[in-house]
């Protein structure tokens, strides 16, 4: 018996390694085929692509595909953002990789390349793009899910070794489309970038070259115009341990070979930046604005800067920039700056890992002026110099506006000053704010609108004006209570087929901005005559929420008509006696405006064309305007051809959709 027992065991001891193996067999070979099946063209045409592009809000393709355990390459891959142009475009895509470094949470890449890759990217007119289902975040995500794995995210900080990231003979292609009608393209041809070592702490190198080409339409006031010419990079660079750049220094310059229309002024000119970073200062950041070697403006940062700590002062200056540089940006729009020169200087101090941020500073614009082309209309010269000084603590989402002083002199004469009587605060966060309050006063003095009209080329303006609004700071900045009075004397000007002449206009306003939205005017007042004769006042007061478009006004209007024609000219009518009155309420939500009162037309007499109107009384009273309109009214008109006294009474209701 115990002979029989003990050849037992063996035999069981044997049968449980020969089950064991058979089930590691079957495990390997089912790995095997799992492998050939996932790194299959099919499924990673039918299965991965698919997924991948779904995260992302597009289709993604590839002609063919092959797949390794160290080696991915795809074959005339195209990315499509979900209802949007084509964004990318590429005839292959490589890349080379470590699996298991990559495994064990440490990615390591010895080459990323892109070839003759095409980007597209279409800007309309409404500010939307084909960017945007890529930045659109899914709304399946849950807020705190997203809190929690970008916390953990943070917390192991991760370790990345790429040997060379590449794109060859790329080009980029980016088009804005105008409102006017019409595209603005710039285009990178021949676009190559390199980057040699991405690694924690380590050094590395980029860069970057290709020819630039950029056109654009003819729009109101300017030509067509374009320009052609190249871009060249070289920096060396170290990454810190979080991959946040500890050092650099390279340059990068961009010449124009050619430049016609609305661009001409671009010609041969050449905008250079240069860089030297160190971990604990920035001894040279600048970037330089030049035309045939001419100097025409620069652009410097310099000064002590701690990249760990986020903290360091240092200045930020913005020298001799040259109408050259702003006619670039005027160009579209048809504008010449003429001998306009802008210089600021300005103290920069960081504290707090970045958190706080202290400014200090001046700006100055000599000899302001532009110069509409089509029109043909130039600004006097006017210098305006600014002074300020701002404390921001992005923890406590607030800011500090400890002074700021505007002064605009035309003719050696102050024309506009801007004045704050004590420190401003201002939050932007949830909170109640602060309880400090400030006040600041802007006054424009005898302004002549003839020589601005370059600005209102429309309305044409002309009349003197003086303007004085004050403004005081309550709870933070949240509130803003404003006092404004403006006067223009003698003012004139074309609204449609009217015309305004020599009139004068008093505007008087009072109430309260509530986070910057909502605007509260107890009281609000105009006032229209013509050599000393009033002509028309309207009166009232309201609420208007510019973020909802909510309106509430309460408005009466007094006016009398042989004088106001006389500074509104209408064709065809002229009136001997006459006055109007309006006392409504009028209710805007959303796209329904509501509007109530009572309108009077009194003792109306004159001639509009060839009929005359003699003592004419008409009464509308608005009874309901929900869904239509509803008047009754009461006219008495005695026209040449018809007896004295007639009496006419009629109703009338319009429907309106």
């Amino acid at each position: 018996m115990a002979t029989d027992a003990s050849t037992d065991r063996p035999r069981k001891k044997r049968g449980i390694l020969f089950k064991l193996s058979m089930v590691l067999l079957v495990l390997v070979v089912l790995v095997v085929v799992a492998f050939f099946v996932v790194t299959s063209r099919a499924f990673f045409k039918g299965v991965i692509l698919p997924k991948v592009g779904a995260s992302m809000n597009s289709d993604i393709t590839v002609s063919s595909a092959s797949i390794g355990l160290s080696e991915v390459v795809l074959n005339d891959l195209k990315l499509v953002p979900h209802g949007r142009p084509q964004l990318v475009q590429a005839q292959q895509v490589r890349t080379h990789f470590s699996l298991s470094d990559i495994i064990g949470g440490r990615i390591v890449v010895h080459e990323l390349m892109l070839q003759s890759p095409v980007i597209t990217v279409v800007k309309n007119a409404d500010g939307t793009s084909n960017l945007d289902p890529l930045t659109q975040e899914k709304k399946t995500t849950k807020p705190e899910e997203k809190k929690t794995a970008t916390a953990e995210k943070e917390k192991k900080q991760q370790q990345i070794d790429i040997t060379n990231v590449s794109i060859k003979n790329g080009q980029l292609v980016m088009t804005q489309k105008l409102k006017t009608g019409g595209e603005k393209v710039t285009q990178v041809s021949d676009l190559n970038f390199a980057v040699d070592r991405l690694q924690n702490g380590q050094p590395g190198k980029l860069e970057i070259s290709g020819n630039v080409k950029s056109d654009q339409p003819a729009a109101l006031g300017s030509e067509a115009g374009g320009l052609d010419g190249n871009i060249a990079g070289n920096f060396s660079y170290k990454l810190a341990k979080d991959l946040s750049p500890e050092s650099a220094q390279g340059s990068l310059k961009t010449t124009v070979s050619r430049a016609t229309g609305s661009m001409a002024d671009l010609a041969n000119a050449a905008i250079n930046m240069d860089c030297n970073l160190t971990p604990t200062e920035i001894q040279n950041l600048a970037v330089q604005f030049q035309r045939s070697g001419n100097a025409l403006g620069e652009l410097r940062v310099k000064g002590p800067f701690s990249v760990e700590k986020k903290e360091g002062k240092f200045t930020v200056d913005l020298l001799g920039l040259d109408k050259q540089v702003l006619n670039f940006v005027g160009a579209a729009s048809g504008i010449d700056f003429n001998q306009t020169k802008i210089n600021s200087t300005n103290q920069v101090e960081i504290q707090q890992g970045g958190n706080t941020i202290a400014i200090n500073g001046n700006f100055e614009a000599s000899q302001f002026s532009i110069t509409k082309k089509a029109e043909k209309q130039t600004t006097p010269p006017l210098d305006l110099h600014m002074s300020y000084q701002v404390n921001v603590d992005q923890t406590k989402q607030s800011a500090l506006i400890q002074k700021l002083q505007i002064n605009g002199t035309q003719n050696q004469q102050d024309i506009l000053t801007g004045t704050l009587s004590k420190p401003m605060p201002v939050s932007w966060g949830k909170g109640a704010g602060m309880p400090e309050e400030a006040a600041f006063n802007l006054k424009v003095n005898n302004l002549n609108l003839a020589d601005w009209k370059a600005f209102a080329a429309d309305i044409s303006p002309a009349g003197a004006a003086t303007a004085n609004l004050n403004l005081i700071s309550r709870n933070g900045g949240k509130q803003l209570a404003l006092d404004l009075n403006t006067h223009i004397a003698n003012f004139s000007g074309k609204f449609g087929s009217n015309q305004l002449a020599n009139a004068d206009i008093q505007l008087t306003a009072k109430g309260q901005v509530e986070d910057l939205k909502k605007v509260n005017l107890s009281d609000y007042n105009v006032q229209l005559a013509q050599q000393g004769q009033p002509a028309a006042t309207i009166a009232g007061s309201g609420t208007v929420d510019t973020s909802t478009k909510a309106t509430d006004l309460k408005t009466t209007l007094k006016a009398s008509l042989p004088q106001l024609l006389r500074i509104v000219s209408v064709p065809k009518l002229s009136v001997t006696s006459g006055d109007v009155n309006f006392d409504g309420h009028i209710v805007q939500t959303g796209n329904t405006q509501v509007i109530n009162g009572k309108l009077g037309l009194v003792n109306l007499s004159g001639n509009y064309d060839t009929t005359k109107l003699d003592r004419g009384t008409n009464e509308c009273r608005h009874l309901d305007a929900g869904c239509g309109y509803q008047y009754q009214t009461t006219q008495r008109l005695r026209h040449a051809s018809r007896p004295t006294g007639r009496q006419l009474r009629r109703q009338r209701h319009l429907e309106q959709q």
